[in-house]
């Protein structure tokens, strides 16, 4: 008859606290996996946070203070009389247009009314239309005119005439008297 291991009394059998050391030991493997998983994400979601919170800095500082607008300094004139007539080259059609090199001269009363900014801040550039590009010089005495027309030409007479309203309201005293005869200008100025 063959003899089972069972009844071998020395052959070497699995305990009970053998057993439930291997148990714990895959446990605590198991946890420590969690942990790393943990640990992994809680520092990925700290530097996701620490971005966030940058980004949030730097677009308040951009909203609390704006970029100063940019101005476009005038073009230097010679004193004396040019010896040959001034020929006008295209602008790059985002420019604002440049002053005539031999403005007319003003009567005293009126030079006294102040001269429109090409370059307003609190308005967006739009591109110039091409036959203001090449219109021939009005010569005109009322600054106002003048400004009205040089508007409708550059914006067409929709938006010159909102642009005209939005800075007579954003003046007062002289300054405001000057833009609302510029907005009368623009609404009496013929559409082409």
């Amino acid at each position: 008859m063959p003899i089972s291991e069972r009844d071998d009394p020395e052959a070497p059998q699995a305990g009970e606290d053998l057993l439930e050391f291997l148990d714990q030991r895959r446990q605590q493997q198991a946890q420590q996996g969690r942990q790393r998983i943990l640990i992994v994400v809680t520092a990925a979601l700290s530097v996701v946070t620490v971005m966030l919170a940058l980004s949030n800095v730097m677009l308040l500082k951009r909203a609390a203070f704006p970029p100063p607008p940019r101005t476009v300094a005038p073009a230097a004139t010679p004193l004396s009389a040019p010896s040959a007539p001034a020929t006008r080259t295209p602008a790059p059609p985002h420019s604002t247009p440049s002053p005539p090199a031999n403005p007319p001269r003003q009567p005293a009363a009126l030079a006294e009314a102040p001269a429109p900014s090409p370059s307003d801040a609190t308005l967006p550039p739009q591109p110039m239309n091409p036959p203001a590009l090449f219109a021939a010089p009005v010569e005109e005495s009322d600054p106002a005119r003048r400004t009205a027309r040089w508007l409708v030409q550059t914006y067409g007479r929709v938006d010159a005439e909102t642009r005209a309203a939005r800075v007579a309201e954003f003046y007062s005293g002289e300054e405001r008297a000057f833009w609302r005869r510029v907005l009368a200008g623009v609404q009496a100025e013929p559409t082409r």
